[in-house]
């Protein structure tokens, strides 16, 4: 019966902790959104354009945060992601910024306080719009996506939205050798 009885408890307590846990445990979040991951998906559908959580076209008002200068999305994603400052975009004339993740992975850059536009290279990590990957070949790119165009000067494809537009390059413009290494999500 004694052995029952502690086995008992220890379950119980085992339970107890396991609950506890659960509870606490909570996803990494800054106040505007969750931190985003080098495996976010990326949309790109006419009025929808977003990294993960973080759409396109959304503002910051500094003064909405009672933070003098920078970015409140800046630096959220720098104190509660640590996310890097990318380049010399760290405010300035225009209120112009840029961050980055995941060894330059994932790049999203601020204007006047407006997101608008993201950039992930070969180290991205997710799914886009249509199930595009990096590494696609250019043939199999324009099999899931058949409204990209090539641009005029040919270095990349171009996809023109309603509140923007998305860009590919491509290691090669040969449609079976070519492989997508970079995309550029934007709403200029």
């Amino acid at each position: 019966m004694k052995y029952t009885s502690s086995l008992t408890r220890s379950l119980l307590l085992i339970l107890l902790f396991g609950i506890l846990n659960a509870c606490n445990t909570k996803k990494d979040e800054t106040p505007i959104g969750t931190c985003p991951g080098v495996d976010s998906p990326i949309y790109w559908e006419p009025y929808h354009l977003a990294y993960g959580d973080w759409p396109l076209g959304f503002s910051s008002n500094d003064g909405d945060f009672g933070i003098p200068t920078g970015g409140a999305s800046v630096i959220n994603l720098r104190t509660h992601c640590q996310w890097q400052y990318y380049g010399t975009e760290t405010g300035g004339t225009g209120n112009t910024y840029a961050v980055y993740a995941f060894d330059t992975a994932v790049i999203f850059r601020w204007a006047n306080h407006n997101f608008y536009q993201f950039v992930v290279s070969s180290k991205w990590k997710g799914i886009a719009t249509g199930g595009v990957i990096m590494g696609d070949k250019l043939s199999t790119f324009l099999q899931k996506c058949p409204g990209f165009q090539i641009n005029i000067d040919s270095t990349f494809y171009r996809l023109n939205l309603n509140n923007g537009m998305v860009l590919a390059w491509f290691t090669d413009r040969k449609p079976e050798v070519g492989k997508l290494y970079k995309l550029m999500v934007t709403t200029e």
